[in-house]
Formats: C-alpha cells, sequence, structure tokens
C-alpha cells in the first residue's frame, strides 16, 4: 500500500461522510456535532469559522462533487533529493490543465 493508496481511501471516508451528512440533512446540527465531537477530534478549526459556510454546504448537489488524486507520473515526477529521500514534484502545468477543465464544467 502506498501514500497514494492512503489518500484515496481518505477520499473515500470522507465522502461516505459526505454523503451521510447530506442525506440526513445533518449539516445543519453542525454545532451539535463540536459539542459530541471535541473530545474524539483535534481541529484547528472553530465552530465560528464552520458556521458561515453551511448555508453553502447545503446549497452544493452532491452529484457535483468531484474528487482528483493528483500522482505520478501524470501529475508528477519521482525525485530523490541529495539527502537521499524519495519525493513527488507537481506536474504544474498538468494540475492546472486537469483544475481548469473541472471548475469550467
Amino acid at each position: 500500500s502506498s501514500d497514494y493508496d492512503r489518500v484515496r481511501r481518505q477520499q473515500e471516508v470522507l465522502l461516505g461522510m459526505e454523503h451521510t451528512l447530506l442525506s440526513r440533512n445533518a449539516l445543519m446540527d453542525i454545532p451539535g456535532y463540536f459539542v459530541t465531537l471535541r473530545n474524539y477530534v483535534i481541529s484547528d478549526l472553530t465552530l465560528e469559522m464552520v458556521v458561515p459556510f453551511l448555508d453553502v454546504a447545503v446549497a452544493v448537489a452532491q452529484s457535483s462533487i468531484q474528487r482528483a488524486t493528483f500522482v505520478p507520473p501524470t501529475y508528477g515526477r519521482d525525485w530523490i533529493t541529495p539527502d537521499g529521500k524519495m519525493v513527488d514534484l507537481p506536474n504544474y502545468e498538468n494540475i492546472h490543465a486537469y483544475l481548469a477543465a473541472i471548475l469550467s464544467a
């Protein structure tokens, strides 16, 4: 399993949470979730930061949500740092083209 597999699995979990929250109209109960989950979740987001976005989140059609994972070789390339670490360098041209395409759709 690679870092990219982990990213894909994390996205699937987030999409599942999004589907559950929107299908149950639970987004408007976000204040209650903050109280319930504050002992289990560490985040620098405050309730005051999230509340202004609830109306926007509720208005988004689930079918319009797209996901993307920018992985090599299309969106980056492997590179070894001088001290021997393997990293990925982004291919900004391909990333920008992809984002332009989905944002204009």
